[in-house]
C-alpha cells in the first residue's frame, strides 16, 4: 500500500518555506500532515471526547507540529475562551 505524498513524512517545499518565514500555525500544521484542522486540534489538544483518531494519523500530526516548531498561540486560546 503506498502512502503517497505523505509517505516518508517529508514536508513539501511550501511548508517549510512558511515554517522559517513566520510562526506556523495549526492550520499549517494539519496541512502539511494530510488531516483537517479538526483533525490537528483533536490530536494536538490530546482531546478524546468522541473523536477517533488512528495512531499513525496521530503520530503523523505531532511529528509534524514538531518538525515545524509549532507551539500553540496562547493569546489566541484566551481570546476563543475568553479566559485568562
Amino acid at each position: 500500500m503506498s502512502g503517497g505524498p505523505r509517505e516518508g513524512h517529508v514536508l513539501s517545499q511550501e511548508v517549510k518555506r512558511l515554517a522559517t518565514t513566520r510562526r506556523p500555525t495549526l492550520k499549517d500544521v494539519a496541512q502539511a500532515a494530510g488531516v483537517s484542522t479538526t483533525t490537528a486540534s483533536v490530536v494536538l489538544n490530546d482531546r478524546r471526547d468522541g473523536v477517533r483518531v488512528p495512531d499513525a494519523t496521530r503520530r503523523r500530526v505531532q511529528q509534524t507540529a514538531e518538525d515545524l516548531g509549532y507551539r500553540p498561540n496562547i493569546l489566541a486560546r484566551s481570546l476563543r475562551t475568553q479566559k485568562t
